[in-house]
């Protein structure tokens, strides 16, 4: 195991020990009760000093079900611009997954909800924080209705058994058009990207982006 990777598998160990939860390590996954979920990422190195670098993290629900999501990498260094992204992740995507398969509680850090779906069916939910970096040091409000509007959506998605994981990304550089991202169980979904598009976001003289993770169960 690189020393990257050793860096990476201990920050998840510590994670999980941190809030309570029996963690162990196996190769380059790290486990909760030597079972499921488990967790790892992988870090890609920017090519040039001008570009940021990517952490791309695998978190398996169980055998059926790999969330994979990637997060901007930034520092100046790499073990630096590593926690940088793991610290994005533990603000969006950690606590919406322990607390759905670990049963774990934090109300300040989740909004659980059940939305429902077509033929009297429902999930149960669980959203997180959502991330915001920013490159000037400023308040930045997101559209309030951004989850109220992801679930109008979800109730027309095709929604399999078991687990579904929705990642939501908007960013904005001074007036320039948004860029956005929207997907389903880690393939593109439309709706939710034309949902996410149609808010009113801020326009600020700077960068900002914001990130949030949904975690459903049916």
């Amino acid at each position: 195991m690189s020393d990257f990777q050793e860096h990476i598998s201990i920050f998840f160990y510590e994670l999980l020990k941190a809030h309570k939860l029996n963690a162990s390590r196996y190769k380059d996954w790290v486990t909760v009760d030597e079972d499921y979920p488990a967790f790892r990422a992988f870090y890609d190195r920017p090519q040039t000093k001008e570009r940021s670098g990517a952490l791309s993290v695998q978190i398996m629900l169980d055998d059926k079900s790999l969330i994979e999501e990637c997060f901007a990498a930034i520092g100046d260094s790499h073990i630096n611009a590593i926690n940088d992204a793991l610290e994005q992740f533990a603000l969006t995507m950690f606590h919406p997954i322990i607390s759905c398969c670990c049963e774990y509680v934090d109300r300040e850090q989740i909004t659980k909800e059940i939305w429902p779906l077509k033929i009297l069916s429902k999930a149960e939910i669980w959203s997180g924080n959502i991330a915001m970096r920013k490159s000037i040091n400023i308040p930045v409000n997101t559209p309030t209705d951004w989850l109220s509007l992801i679930s109008d959506e979800f109730k027309g998605a095709v929604i399999k058994k078991g687990y579904n994981w929705i990642t939501l990304y908007c960013s904005r550089l001074n007036s320039d058009p948004l860029i956005a991202s929207a997907s389903l169980n880690n393939s593109d979904w439309p709706a939710a990207l034309k949902a996410t598009t149609s808010l009113r976001w801020p326009q600020i003289d700077g960068f900002y982006g914001a990130r949030l993770f949904i975690l459903a169960r049916r």
